[in-house]
């Protein structure tokens, strides 16, 4: 008799575990051959942890796990670094249980298939899934433009960190002259000391103003983006052209363009946005990846 329970309890135990998740499918494959992968993915599972699952690219000498984005209960997005080029790539979908990896499904992901939405028809999913600025926010960020005396309120709250900040980050010639600047001026002009406007200062989260004495934006620079790409497919291109990593490319892309992202939030990009290039000293701050990485993570 108890062994007869015993065998029972672990049946529906293995049965239990077995129907965590119940379905993975491609949703969509939007990228092509020879390019990085972006992919959209259903999954149905007992549970709203995506954290069970791992995605995996497999294809001929190499395998990348891909970072995982949700975008509702039973679909997800998932992106890579690095490019695929073997057109017998296979999604493998693993899912942790009891303690260990088991593997659920492989997919291949150019077979005919799997639905295909490529450049053109891009910008329509990915508003689906970023958020639009708050018309209320959007108001009242003009609002304050349009007052000047609301402006030096704002940036003369700003200005301690602002200070704080000059003596840390930028180079002694640049210190130098500001606090040259900072002498010849009144103390009702706190203008002068490079404070940003109240519209960067409303949209930009708290921490963001400390990086933004450095002076942020390349002049005359702007970066190629139109509208439908993640910011990690925008930072690893320009990462490339900058010869740094992609973290610090994309932490560097967001301090220079805090009006660009909804919410403040470094994973919301718009797709109206215009994207100005960061400065070179900016890039620098980011320089050590292991830091930028965890900073990203973080946010």
């Amino acid at each position: 008799m108890r062994a007869g329970l015993l065998m029972l309890v672990l049946m529906l135990l293995t049965s239990v575990a077995r129907a965590e998740t119940a379905h993975v499918s491609i949703n969509q494959r939007m990228f092509e051959l020879g390019h990085l992968p972006l992919i959209k993915v259903n999954v149905v599972a007992d549970s709203e942890d995506m954290t069970r699952l791992e995605f995996i690219v497999r294809q001929q000498g190499a395998a990348e796990k891909l970072m995982v984005q949700p975008i509702n209960r039973y679909m997800v997005l998932l992106l890579g670094i690095d490019e695929v080029t073997d057109k017998q790539a296979e999604l493998l979908v693993r899912e942790y249980r009891i303690n260990r990896w088991y593997e659920l499904k492989r997919l291949p992901l150019f077979d005919t298939s799997v639905p295909v939405v490529l450049r053109s028809n891009r910008a329509r999913v990915f508003a689906e899934q970023i958020p639009t600025e708050s018309p209320q926010v959007a108001v009242s960020t003009q609002a304050l433009e349009n007052k000047p005396i609301e402006n030096k309120t704002i940036e003369t709250r700003a200005a301690p960190a602002t200070v704080v900040s000059s003596k840390v980050m930028p180079p002694p010639a640049v210190q130098a002259q500001r606090v040259k600047d900072v002498a010849g001026q009144p103390q009702s002009e706190p203008q002068s000391l490079g404070v940003p406007s109240a519209s960067q200062a409303v949209a930009a989260p708290g921490p963001q103003v400390k990086t933004l004495p450095i002076a942020s934006r390349e002049p005359g620079c702007m970066l190629d983006f139109d509208g439908t790409e993640t910011l990690w497919r925008v930072a690893s291109r320009y990462a490339q052209s900058s010869h740094t990593h992609v973290y610090g490319a994309m932490l560097a892309i967001f301090d220079a363009n805090p009006k660009a992202f909804s919410r403040g939030d470094i994973r919301n990009l718009r797709s109206d946005a215009k994207l100005h290039c960061p400065s070179s000293s900016l890039l620098e701050s980011y320089g050590d990846k292991t830091a930028a990485k965890e900073k990203f993570e973080q946010m």
